[in-house]
C-alpha cells in the first residue's frame, strides 16, 4: 500500500520526531520503499517517491502518491514541451507537468493521486478529482501537517477537541464527513478536485475541477458506444499487470467489470465474494436489499471460467472486529459492513495486494433509490438519512435537536449551493442536484471504507468507475437515456448486457451485503448493554439515555428506517453506538460544546 505524510514550516524549523511519529501511525499503508526527505522546514514521506530538480533556476521537489491511468498519454502530450517526459520518472512527470499548467497540472491526469510540490517556499498539495486518495491537514502555530490517515495527524495529541460543529457532524452526518470537515477540531481534509497552498505560515484552498453543464445531444447509440470504449478502457488499465482479481458480488457492476477482465485475460482471473455464517437461513428481503447473491454469482462463474472464492463469516466476528474498523478509520464508521468488509480484505491479501471493485458507479449511473423516488429527491435532508425524527429523538436535549437539524439542512443546501450551472430540462436538473450530492457525500464514504481498510491489509481497492472522465460524460447526459427502460442504471445496463447473463444484466440494485442473523443482534445488544452499565458511561454526555435503553430493548426493532444509507437498521444502529462510547474513550475526545 501507499502513503503520504509531512510537516512544513518555512519560517522556523520543524520538528522532526513530530515527523517520524507520523510516519510510524502509518506503518501500515507504508509497506512499499518509501522516499523519505527530512529538512530543516520541510519533511515529507512518500510511497511513489520523491525528487528535486532545478528548472530556470528554481529548486522544485516533488512527492507523489497514487497511480496514473493516463501516464503513457500525458509522457506524449508533454514531450512537445519538454522531450525528457519521455523517460522521466513518474515523480519527474508530475513536476513536468506542473511546469506546463501549473495547479491545473491535475485536470491533465486520470488516476488516484495526492501530489505534493514545493517551490519558493511555497507547498502545494494537489488531490485527484473524485477524492479516491485521502489527504488530511492541520495548521498548529504555522506549522503545517498532513497525511494520507487521521491517525497520521492525531498522533501529536493525546486528547482530542471535538466542538459544537464537530458535535453536529457527529450526530446529524456521520459516518459521512462534510465535504472539507472532520469532527476534529482544527483537522480538515482536502476536497476531491481541490489544491492546498502552504506559504507565509497560512493556507488557502482552490477548487480545480468541477462539473461544466452543456447537454449531450448525440444519439443514444452512439452515447453508448463512447461510454463503452471509456467504462472498458478504464477497467484495462486499472487491471495490474499480474494475475487480476475482482469483487464478484453478481451485481452489475462488479460482474461487467470481471466480464470484461476475463474476456481481455490469456488466464482465469481470480474472483471472490463474502457471505455470512447462517444467513441462507435468515436473509429476509426489504426495499433495499431484494436478494441475495450466490445464484447470481453462480450464473456468472457458469459463464466464464473464474476462479470463484467464497469467504463466509462468522458473526461474532463481526463484533470482535468492531473497534478494529473504527480505528481503521479513527471514528465510528458502517459498523458490520466495515468489519465485513475488513476481514474479506483480510483473506484477499493473502493471495494478492490489489483488487478490482465496482465500487462508485452507482454513484455516477444513478443507481440509488433517491435518483428516482420523488420522496427522496424532494426531502429537505440528505436522501440517504430519510426519517430525521427517529434519529433526532435520540439525542439529550431539545437544543441539540433543533440545533442537529438545521445543520442537516444547512450542509445540503450549501452543497447544492456550489454547483456551477445546471441543467435547463428539470429532470436533468434534478440528476444532476442528485448526482453531486451523492458524489460528494455518499461516495466520500465508501471510498475512505475502501481506502482504510483495504490499507490495513495492505490491499488496494481500485476502482475504474472512479474516472474523471466518465463522471463529467455522464454529468451531461439526459436522464431519460441514463434511466433508460425505467431501470436505475438502465443505460449502463444495455451498454454490457451482451456479455452479461440476462438475469445479472438487470438485477435490481443491491448494497454490499449485511448479515441478517439474531446472532449479530444479540452480540451487539451485549456490547451495549455493557457500556451502559458502566455508571461513567459516555454516551449520557449526548443521547437520550431511556431512548437508549428503548432501542437496546427492542433489539433495535424501535428505529424504523436505516440510520445512514441502506444498511444501517436497527442491530446497526446498536453496534454503531457502541463504537461512539469505544471512541469517545479511546481517543480521550474532550466535547467542547
Amino acid at each position: 500500500m501507499s502513503a503520504i505524510c509531512g510537516i512544513a514550516n518555512f519560517q522556523s524549523e520543524i520538528h522532526i520526531p513530530a515527523f517520524q511519529k507520523s510516519q510510524q501511525a502509518l506503518k501500515a499503508r507504508f509497506t512499499k520503499p518509501t522516499a523519505v526527505l527530512e529538512k530543516k522546514h520541510l519533511a515529507l514521506a512518500c510511497s511513489e517517491g520523491i525528487e528535486s530538480h532545478v528548472y530556470q533556476g528554481k529548486t522544485y521537489t516533488v512527492g507523489f502518491f497514487g497511480r496514473l491511468r493516463n501516464e503513457s498519454k500525458l509522457r506524449l502530450e508533454l514531450q512537445k514541451t519538454y522531450p525528457e517526459a519521455q523517460h522521466v520518472t513518474l515523480p519527474h512527470l508530475i513536476l513536468l507537468a506542473y511546469l506546463a499548467y501549473q495547479e491545473a497540472c491535475a485536470d491533465h491526469m486520470d488516476g488516484a493521486f495526492i501530489i505534493a510540490l514545493c517551490v519558493d517556499q511555497r507547498l502545494i498539495l494537489i488531490r485527484d478529482a473524485l477524492g479516491v486518495n485521502l489527504l488530511y491537514y492541520k495548521l498548529d502555530q504555522g506549522t503545517l501537517y498532513f497525511a494520507s490517515e487521521l491517525k497520521g495527524l492525531l498522533v501529536h495529541e493525546q486528547q482530542h477537541r471535538v466542538d459544537k460543529t464537530g458535535l453536529w457532524m457527529l450526530l446529524g452526518i456521520l459516518p459521512a464527513l462534510v465535504p472539507g470537515q472532520t469532527p476534529y477540531h482544527g483537522i480538515f481534509s482536502l476536497r476531491p478536485g481541490h489544491y492546498l497552498i502552504y506559504e507565509d505560515q497560512k493556507v488557502k484552498t482552490e477548487r480545480w475541477w468541477h462539473m461544466t453543464t452543456q447537454l449531450n445531444t448525440k444519439p443514444k447509440e452512439l452515447i453508448k458506444q463512447e461510454l463503452h470504449q471509456m467504462i472498458t478502457e478504464s477497467i484495462l488499465a486499472d487491471m495490474p499487470e499480474d494475475k487480476t482479481s475482482c469483487f464478484l458480488s453478481g451485481g452489475l457492476d462488479s460482474s461487467l467489470i470481471a466480464a470484461v477482465c476475463q474476456n481481455h485475460s490469456h488466464q482465469p482471473i481470480v474472483t471472490y465474494s463474502v457471505d455470512y455464517e447462517d444467513q441462507a437461513r435468515y436473509f429476509h428481503s426489504y426495499s433495499y436489499q431484494t436478494t441475495r447473491d450466490n445464484d447470481y454469482i453462480q450464473e456468472m462463474c457458469e459463464q466464464y471460467p473464474f476462479q470463484h472464492r467464497l469467504m463466509t463469516i462468522k458473526q461474532k466476528a463481526l463484533i470482535e472486529t468492531l473497534e478494529t474498523v473504527m480505528k481503521a478509520r479513527d471514528l465510528p464508521g458502517m459498523v458490520d459492513i466495515d468489519s465485513s468488509l475488513y476481514l474479506f480484505s483480510q483473506r484477499i491479501s493473502q493471495d494478492t495486494h490489489c483488487i478490482l471493485s465496482g465500487e462508485c458507479a452507482d454513484e455516477i449511473f444513478g443507481g440509488y433509490p433517491w435518483f428516482y423516488k420523488e420522496t427522496l429527491y424532494t426531502s429537505d435532508y440528505f436522501p440517504w438519512t430519510t426519517q430525521v425524527a427517529d434519529r433526532l429523538a435520540l439525542f439529550k436535549d431539545e437544543t441539540t435537536r433543533q440545533e442537529v437539524e438545521r445543520y442537516m439542512q444547512e450542509c445540503k443546501q450549501r452543497s447544492l449551493d456550489e454547483i456551477n450551472q445546471l441543467d435547463s430540462d428539470p429532470e436533468n436538473a434534478r440528476k444532476q442536484q442528485m448526482m453531486y450530492l451523492t458524489m460528494e457525500w455518499f461516495m466520500q464514504t465508501l471510498l475512505v471504507r475502501g481506502d482504510v481498510l483495504g490499507g490495513l491489509c495492505d490491499l488496494e481497492i481500485r476502482m475504474p468507475f472512479a474516472n474523471k472522465a466518465i463522471a463529467e460524460y455522464v454529468w451531461n447526459v439526459p436522464w431519460h437515456i441514463l434511466y433508460a427502460n425505467q431501470e436505475e442504471k438502465g443505460l449502463l445496463r444495455e451498454i454490457f448486457e451482451d456479455i452479461l447473463p440476462v438475469s445479472v444484466a438487470h438485477r435490481k440494485k443491491n448494497p454490499y451485503p449485511k448479515t441478517h442473523s439474531p446472532v449479530y443482534t444479540e452480540l451487539a445488544c451485549a456490547k451495549l448493554k455493557s457500556v451502559l452499565a458502566d455508571p461513567h458511561c459516555r454516551l449520557q454526555e449526548i443521547f437520550d439515555m431511556q431512548a437508549i435503553q428503548q432501542l437496546l430493548d427492542s433489539q433495535g426493532a424501535s428505529f424504523k428506517s436505516p440510520w445512514y444509507g441502506q444498511l444501517m437498521t436497527g442491530p446497526q444502529l446498536i453496534s454503531y453506538l457502541y463504537t461512539i462510547n469505544q471512541w469517545l474513550n479511546e481517543y480521550h475526545i474532550i466535547l467542547d460544546v
